[in-house]
């Protein structure tokens, strides 16, 4: 298998594999990250179970299967896809280390990487 440089934490594939076992109808389908849209705070992401099509690259992590169409991929590499669970929601959030404005499928990265950091600038609890 090719390195594409994008992975996704063990915490997301957990809960990805959960979702699969609870919706019968998702069971077989892999994950898929795609480009949502471009807004003035930057990129958009997107996060679905889907069909794959003969186009799209194939990244299998931790027995579980996760597709990317060719242009996505391109935007995503370098990134990890985290499972975050907070006050505003709950989701997977794609943190994209080569673009510094960009929202995750829930979260814009600021506020989420500030409420991981205590005042004291070490990681929080």
């Amino acid at each position: 298998m090719e390195k594409h440089d994008i992975r996704f934490s063990d915490e997301a594939i957990m809960h990805a594999k959960r979702l699969q076992k609870e919706n019968v109808d998702w069971s077989h389908l892999p994950l898929r990250i795609y480009m949502d849209g471009k807004g003035c705070s930057g990129f958009l992401y997107g996060i679905s179970f889907d069909e794959s099509t003969d186009e799209d690259i194939l990244i299998e992590q931790d027995e579980f299967k996760i597709v990317i169409d060719p242009k996505t991929i391109k935007f995503v590499k370098g990134s990890v896809v985290n499972w975050v669970d907070d006050e505003r929601g709950t989701g997977f959030l794609v943190d994209n280390p080569n673009h510094k404005n960009f929202r995750g499928k829930f979260f814009r990265r600021e506020g989420w990487q500030e409420r991981l950091l205590g005042e004291d600038g070490s990681a929080g609890t």
